[in-house]
């Protein structure tokens, strides 16, 4: 019914605004022309429609929008709500759009500031995106900047922080359309810090397995060198039984044989060697004591 009152409203405006224009032509002792009479008030009429459209859409998605918008399809619904409403404000003013000149300005100038809209929207969700990110990655910025990760095994300190800011960062629904790419760049510029950490990583390692490998290899020569020792003593104690055993074997049979000789008589019996048989015997009777 609202809708039909301003109808006839702008109707009756249009035609009020053409019997003015018309009697002023005839006051003005000129010859009234109904076509050029219509032409020129369609034409105002129109631009004043566009005008009213347009202003109207710029304000209503101004006070409806909350930038950033959780997803795209959040932002054209309400993109689309006051573009249509637009187009019945500006079909409800006109007058004798013809070939539609009129509504493609209009549809125009709505595209130009759904774009604007657009770009805020992006804007809006980039700086709330990077806003998020520092303040999730303050403590492992501190930490990077104090070097704690420069240790051995520094990069398994650092993988599991990294995953803990992503998590975070997922959880947060409020990061509108640039979400996901925001992240990617976090990510990527985190990406030369972790393989710079894991290269100083595995150079920590290897210079640990270095200095471990030396310790070893000194420890392996003094327990080698100790082993060898007692190699060697093992080697001499067998050498001083055999040879013990081998004077054994050879005076037994001597002292056996001497056993009802006199020793003094023995030197007459060895000229060759008497000192060396009676060392040999004396030798022999304290093993048998």
């Amino acid at each position: 019914m609202f809708c039909g009152l301003l109808a006839n409203l702008c109707l009756f405006l249009v035609f009020g605004n053409l019997a003015e224009k018309y009697t002023e032509a005839i006051n003005n002792g000129q010859v009234p022309c109904m076509e050029n009479a219509v032409l020129y008030l369609s034409e105002n009429e129109n631009k004043a429609a566009v005008e009213k459209a347009s202003e109207y859409y710029e304000t209503e998605m101004a006070k409806r929008v909350v930038f950033p918008t959780e997803t795209m399809d959040q932002f054209m619904d309400l993109n689309k709500e006051c573009e249509e409403k637009a187009v019945d404000i500006f079909i409800t003013r006109s007058f004798k759009d013809k070939d539609h000149h009129f509504q493609k300005e209009l549809m125009g100038r709505i595209q130009k500031k759904k774009n604007e809209f657009l770009k805020k929207n992006e804007d809006a969700s980039v700086a709330y995106c990077d806003d998020l990110l520092a303040k999730l990655s303050e403590d492992l910025d501190k930490a990077l900047t104090a070097g704690s990760y420069v240790v051995p095994g520094g990069y398994q300190l650092f993988k599991p922080e990294m995953d803990k800011i992503v998590g975070k960062y997922n959880e947060d629904t409020k990061k509108g359309i640039k979400g996901d790419e925001v992240l990617q760049r976090f990510l990527k510029n985190k990406e030369v810090t972790g393989d710079t950490i894991l290269t100083s990583d595995k150079a920590l390692d290897e210079n640990e397995r270095i200095k471990e490998g030396i310790y070893e290899e000194e420890l392996l020569t003094r327990q080698g060198c100790a082993w060898q020792a007692k190699l060697y003593a093992a080697q001499i104690s067998d050498l001083e039984k055999e040879q013990a055993d081998q004077e054994t074997a050879w005076y037994t049979p001597v002292w056996e044989s001497l056993k009802s000789v006199e020793v003094d008589v023995a030197p007459s019996l060895f000229n060759f060697g008497a000192g060396m048989v009676k060392k040999a015997i004396s030798s022999f009777q304290n093993k048998e004591k």
